[in-house]
């Protein structure tokens, strides 16, 4: 969603500069997060299991390096501060695209994403990073579709989706399980897990996309409104559901 909304924007380091984009939002992720931990989530731990709270777990979750047993969903924060570093990057390179072969430009960044994570083994999971990525160049692929062409892009879609995800249990439940942990066959499992997750979020959003078209600035409306809110949203739930 975030990457579909900056994706919209034109002319969007004109009157802000890269570095400082970079830095306003990061910060902001920051403070949010640090408040959250401080005022809220650390007590409340540590009344509720405080055997969970220690000068090491502390230290972990300060420095985005471990989980805390009810708050184990923040291992995403750094994948939201890594795609507003790399933002400026994506938008240079689609920029670079002149209105012509976003998929193809898509398609080999991801690939490219791949190869780096795999070759330097780095800490985050390209299919996450790629739903961003692949948001940001939505609104150059998606909005200039006519919408017979986007209906049925959306019945391929689902259909696909759908046998991605009853193959996902398969070789999450049945496969997975069997193989030792560090089997390249386990990578490969790992990477259709997500990369199917990412494919479901992805027609899920084309689906709203489509219905959401009819009232045009209506549905940008409400999609400013889940953006402004769902980061605080999201860091605040787990722990009312554990």
């Amino acid at each position: 969603l975030s990457g579909y909304l900056y994706g919209r924007r034109k002319n969007m380091f004109e009157k802000i500069g890269r570095t400082e984009f970079c830095v306003k939002n990061v910060k902001k992720i920051l403070l949010d997060y640090y408040v959250y931990l401080i005022i809220f989530a650390l007590p409340v731990i540590y009344i509720l299991q405080p055997e969970n709270i220690t000068r090491d777990s502390i230290w972990r979750v300060a420095t985005f390096s471990g989980i805390i047993w009810g708050i184990d969903h923040l291992w995403y924060i750094p994948y939201i501060i890594a795609c507003y570093v790399f933002t400026p990057i994506i938008y240079d390179v689609k920029e670079w695209c002149q209105n012509k072969k976003y998929v193809m430009t898509l398609v080999l960044l991801l690939i490219l994403l791949c190869i780096v994570n795999r070759a330097f083994g780095v800490y985050f999971s390209p299919a996450w990073i790629g739903a961003y990525i692949i948001g940001f160049f939505l609104p150059n692929i998606v909005e200039k579709l006519e919408k017979k062409k986007l209906l049925l892009i959306n019945i391929i879609f689902m259909t696909i989706s759908m046998g991605l995800n009853i193959v996902k249990y398969y070789v999450r439940y049945i496969i997975q399980p069997s193989l030792p942990q560090d089997d390249i066959k386990n990578l490969f499992c790992s990477q259709y897990i997500e990369w199917s997750r990412v494919f479901f979020a992805l027609t899920i959003f084309l689906l709203i996309f489509e219905i959401g078209g009819h009232i045009q600035d209506k549905f940008k409306n409400i999609l400013d409104w889940v953006d402004r809110y769902a980061y605080d949203i999201y860091i605040v739930h787990m722990i009312y559901v554990k």
